[in-house]
């Protein structure tokens, strides 16, 4: 099958996107219409609502450090692109314009999201991952040069954010049985591909024995240790059996 734009209406892709990333999460919500929550939109400068959702992580963990406000602040950005993605391509074999995305902001946290225009394109399984690949990448360096105005946020930080939340995406839809064991590495390489991020990411989804469970353990640290009363995550690069895993 060749790659095609197919012109939909909200009432079919649209809507269906709608209910499955809500029941992934209810944070996952999809909107339509005009909707009273500050925006952070496509192609032009997010600064003043990027730079208040970063001053807001600031005032609630004062104590984790800016490290710690960076790193959470650009994963919340990236979480809602990235499972619509997987979504969309796992769930429907399509792709929503991405780039065409908004996003919108509470107090600390990024949730809910619409798109400007509402074209889906089709094709097969790995055409589409390309394609969504493609243009998470052009999206997440807007968001990148945009923020790089007011603060220092380097791009090898930036993508092994992004990378790592690929894979950890990628190893949802094996749980969920929508890849195969044989195609984790043959898909994680074509994502990683399209998104122009390190192949040796792959090298982050290992075996854990006696099991053989495959787990993911990340590149970067998400620093959550850093806030009052909170530890390290289960796929934290800096957990000691993690650090065993790696060495093998």
């Amino acid at each position: 099958m060749s790659f095609v734009q197919v012109f939909m209406s909200a009432s079919s892709f649209f809507s269906q996107l709608y209910v499955k990333s809500s029941e992934i999460t209810p944070y996952l919500c999809g909107y339509e219409g005009e909707v009273e929550l500050k925006a952070i939109r496509p192609q032009q400068s997010n600064a003043q609502v990027v730079q208040e959702l970063y001053s807001q992580i600031e005032q609630r963990n004062p104590e984790a450090g800016s490290a710690y406000w960076l790193t959470r602040t650009w994963s919340l950005l990236c979480w809602q692109p990235t499972y619509l993605a997987f979504i969309s391509v796992y769930g429907f074999q399509r792709v929503p314009t991405l780039t065409q995305l908004i996003q919108y902001k509470t107090d600390c946290f990024v949730t809910g999201y619409q798109f400007d225009e509402l074209t889906v394109e089709q094709g097969e399984l790995d055409q589409v991952i390309v394609k969504a690949g493609e243009q998470l990448r052009r999206l997440f360096d807007e968001y990148r040069e945009d923020m790089a105005n007011w603060t220092r946020i380097r791009p090898g930080f930036a993508d092994h954010i992004f990378g790592d939340a690929i894979i950890a995406c990628l190893l949802q839809c094996f749980y969920a049985q929508q890849v195969s064991r044989e195609q984790v590495f043959e898909h994680a390489r074509l994502w990683l591909n399209a998104c122009r991020l390190p192949l040796s990411l792959t090298d982050t989804l290992l075996e854990k024995l006696p099991s053989e469970q495959l787990v993911q353990v990340r590149k970067s640290c998400c620093l959550i240790y850093k806030c009052d009363g909170r530890g390290l995550c289960a796929n934290c690069p800096r957990l000691p059996e993690n650090k065993e895993l790696l060495a093998r």
